[in-house]
């Protein structure tokens, strides 16, 4: 079995990235992602089975490091200062990685998102709802 280069599993996700800005994720097809990425086509299959899969292992990579980077601390201010740091850290996040919350926004609300995916999509939505009713 061939090694996998963790740079070329990179590439595959950067090239879905791109991708989804420009075609959409019903445009996506692997042997476009695999060009993009500057790889034969059928390297993308030594790293991810199907479509599915490297979506899905894609969204659960950047909504997970979205998680960790808009993780809500209110423990250590007021609730007005706290909702103003969530606020400008999801704006923050948002602007510096568009191509990312595309993505996420088209993949969350796709046919190809599975159960596991939703958990790790609702943890941030119910960390913001019990902030907000703390507050």
């Amino acid at each position: 079995m061939k090694v996998k280069d963790q740079q070329k599993a990179s590439d595959l996700f950067s090239a879905t990235l791109r991708l989804t800005e420009r075609v959409g994720l019903a445009g996506l097809k692997m042997s476009l992602i695999a060009k993009e990425a500057k790889l034969a086509s059928g390297t993308i299959y030594v790293y991810f089975s199907s479509k599915e899969a490297l979506l899905n292992e894609l969204y659960r990579k950047l909504k997970t490091d979205s998680v960790q980077r808009l993780k809500i601390d209110h423990t250590q201010t007021s609730f007005k200062i706290a909702l103003k740091k969530v606020w400008q850290e999801s704006l923050s996040y948002r602007n510096e990685n568009q191509k990312e919350t595309i993505f996420m926004s088209q993949f969350r609300n796709s046919p190809f998102i599975t159960e596991s995916n939703k958990t790790i999509g609702n943890l941030y939505l119910t960390d913001l709802e019990n902030f907000l009713n703390k507050g």
